[in-house]
């Protein structure tokens, strides 16, 4: 079962981009964009790109609805225990947030 999936199994808007023929191969500010349009956080292990992003968007005035970073060395996709230990970490990671998600960039920890 998909990460996405599971969410929305326990309540959340969630969508995997690779699961919607809409967001699988939007470039990078399109895909914020679109996850923004939506009211969805984007939750991505592509830290270079989507931090850089939200620092240009931040300094041009742009929005967005937040982002959270996974890292591969914390989450290891090859670990039979991915899904629930990424599951497990959203959720917590949800729960202890203020609410306010827009225009702000955080490091998932499991």
């Amino acid at each position: 079962m998909s990460v996405a999936k599971a969410l929305r199994g326990s309540g959340f808007d969630a969508q995997a981009v690779t699961a919607s023929d809409v967001l699988r191969g939007l470039d990078d500010a399109d895909l914020l964009g679109a996850a923004g349009k939506a009211g969805q956080v984007l939750v991505t292990e592509n830290v270079s790109d989507f931090a850089k992003l939200h620092v240009e968007w931040m300094a041009a005035g742009r929005t967005h609805s937040g982002i959270v970073l996974t890292h591969p060395k914390r989450f290891r996709r090859a670990d039979g225990s991915y899904h629930g230990t990424l599951l497990t970490a959203l959720i917590k990671f949800h729960e202890g947030v203020d609410g306010q998600f827009d225009d702000r960039l955080w490091w998932l920890e499991p």
